[in-house]
């Protein structure tokens, strides 16, 4: 099996969608600021299996100033079985979904903080 060629452009606005969509995501003033920094996304492939990895620097400012930073690591560990590029999307895909899941869990503690 070859390398597959995926193509970085439009990652930017993928990421941001992605983030949009989770659940309590509002453009409105909230009690908890947010800033969300793109460590680096990648694919590992070995043999038959891939691992898409999105990792993130968060930047949480509560209503009384108080700073917190974490780092996030979303993963899609799966079977590659035809290397296409939209195989790697869909693990993107995935990876980006268990980052929100992780996100969203600590927003809503820090929310009713």
């Amino acid at each position: 099996m070859g390398p597959t060629r995926v193509s970085g452009e439009g990652f930017a606005a993928w990421f941001r969608r992605g983030i949009a969509a989770a659940p309590g995501h509002s453009v409105e003033p909230a009690p908890v600021r947010v800033r969300i920094a793109i460590v680096k996304a990648y694919i590992q492939a070995l043999s038959t299996l891939k691992s898409a990895n999105i990792v993130v620097k968060v930047h949480l400012t509560d209503a009384q100033g108080a700073f917190t930073e974490k780092l996030y690591r979303g993963v899609e560990n799966s079977t590659n079985w035809w290397n296409t590029e939209a195989e790697m999307q869909d693990a993107f895909d995935a990876a980006l979904a268990d980052l929100r899941r992780q996100l969203g869990a600590d927003l809503a503690a820090s929310c009713r903080n």
